[in-house]
């Protein structure tokens, strides 16, 4: 695993998640649901989540063998089956609303292709 490919990756999903929840609005939560956390916080989690996305990514695809940005690509789309069938249980088991769940799911395809795509392309 190459500590640059992975740094690089753990940029590229901050920026990706960040971006993507600037454009893409949740719904509003419903009364008695706490409010989200401070924006430091929020930041602060995400760089943790997309530190050990592009971890587990990285060394997905070496043991892979996946050595391209096509190949990295694609298997970060195959990972989003992962938060997908995640997302799904929340929204059967907790109520979670469908359409947070397509936001949440909508986040973790773009973050996944492109950690996959980075780390794959930059770990030779």
């Amino acid at each position: 695993m190459s500590p640059l490919a992975i740094a690089v990756a753990t940029i590229v999903g901050v920026v990706i998640s960040g971006t993507y929840y600037a454009v893409v609005t949740l719904p509003e939560p419903a009364d008695g649901v706490r409010q989200p956390p401070t924006a430091a916080v929020q930041g602060a989690v995400e760089l943790g989540r997309s530190a050990a996305t592009a971890l587990l990514v990285a060394w997905l695809a070496g043991e892979a063998g996946r050595a391209s940005l096509v190949d990295g690509a694609v298997l970060g789309a195959a990972l989003w089956v992962l938060p997908v069938v995640l997302l799904v249980g929340s929204v059967v088991h907790e109520g979670t609303p469908v359409r947070a769940a397509v936001v949440h799911a909508g986040d973790w395809l773009l973050k996944l292709v492109a950690v996959g795509a980075v780390v794959a392309s930059l770990a030779r």
